[in-house]
């Protein structure tokens, strides 16, 4: 009986491990191609540094199954640089501030350069849906991002 599908009571009690095995063999049972099953949609239920996700009513994958890209993680930094041209021109249409002094119109023109570091401070949140790959053994999964949906007409 070892290539056995649990039934969802006995995958519910039963150690992590053997949910997980329940889990690739279903995975296995319904999709032709078992090294890729494409991409799962999830529910953070808890949030960062004990990340858990919920991909079904039944399967919560903790943080040592998942593995989350470094720029997901608050904290995260990187160098950047932008280099680029730049316009200006504003006009007081009524020349004359409320204190009375005049002012004329200003243009200007040139180029620009800035470098810095972005720091990232959100996380992942309870209640975050996310988007998850699965890596071809079955055992991890790789959180890819939060999901969006665009509404009709947006």
């Amino acid at each position: 009986m070892k290539d056995k599908v649990l039934q969802p009571d006995e995958a519910k009690y039963s150690e992590p491990g053997k949910a997980f095995d329940n889990l690739a063999k279903i995975l296995k049972e319904n999709f032709s191609n078992p090294d890729w099953n494409g991409p799962f949609l999830g529910k953070v239920v808890k949030a960062p540094p004990n990340l858990e996700v919920q991909i079904d009513e039944r399967i919560i994958l903790k943080a040592d199954r998942i593995v989350v890209a470094w720029e997901k993680v608050a904290g995260y930094t990187r160098e950047f640089e932008v280099k680029g041209d730049i316009e200006i021109d504003v006009t007081d249409s009524e020349n004359q501030d409320s204190g009375g002094n005049i002012h004329n119109k200003i243009k200007a023109k040139g180029t620009y350069k800035a470098s810095g570091t972005n720091k990232w401070t959100d996380e992942l949140k309870v209640g975050d849906e996310v988007i998850l790959n699965e890596f071809k053994n079955q055992k991890k999964f790789y959180l890819v991002d939060k999901a969006y949906y665009y509404k009709a007409g947006e």
